[in-house]
């Protein structure tokens, strides 16, 4: 499969008929290449994904869950979220399209985590390795993972990398996920 159809399928199946950003093309590049930081401790541990398995939602149904309320509250928030990986936890990393006016170089990278729970964890796509590290290590862990980050930003030529110390501020600037997920909750 070539690269081109790699994208198609990404934009198609995952990230709701966006453009694929230049940083998950990027992942991608490294992951067909053989090196796949994304998939290593501190960087994710998640796996890239150009469509969804079969039963990505099911526990988030209201058949499963025994809840129409929150069967169609999870729905609303799927419908604003293109899971581009999967974690190896069964959580779910994805790019939060919050508002019409976000787009996939834009969008917030949000985990949907193995018990539920959501949380912006970078403020894009680019940025996401180096955040995912930050919350994952510490001390010289995270400086050597974020000099990895580095690199692989300058090589593909995705611009400048959020500074190190400035990691986790810009997360404030975000609405709260599981707020959102409680509006659609009393909406329902």
């Amino acid at each position: 499969m070539s690269q081109e159809e790699i994208w198609k399928n990404i934009s198609h199946n995952c990230l709701k008929n966006k453009l694929v950003p230049e940083p998950l093309k990027a992942l991608w590049k490294e992951k067909l290449s053989g090196s796949i930081f994304l998939e290593e401790w501190p960087f994710g541990m998640a796996t890239l994904i150009e469509s969804y398995p079969e039963d990505i939602f099911h526990g988030y149904s209201a058949e499963f869950i025994g809840s129409k309320k929150d069967g169609e509250a999870w729905k609303r928030m799927f419908e604003e979220i293109g899971f581009f990986a999967m974690e190896d936890d069964g959580g779910l990393i994805g790019l939060w399209f919050y508002s019409e006016s976000i787009d996939s170089n834009t969008a917030p990278v949000i985990q949907l985590d193995n018990e539920g729970q959501l949380e912006v964890i970078s403020k894009n796509i680019r940025d996401y390795p180096a955040a995912k590290a930050w919350w994952d290590a510490e001390g010289d862990d995270f400086l050597k993972a974020y000099d990895v980050v580095k690199a692989w930003s300058i090589k593909h030529n995705l611009g400048n990398l959020i500074e190190a110390s400035k990691l986790g501020e810009e997360m404030n600037f975000y609405p709260d996920p599981n707020e959102r997920f409680e509006e659609y909750y009393e909406a329902s």
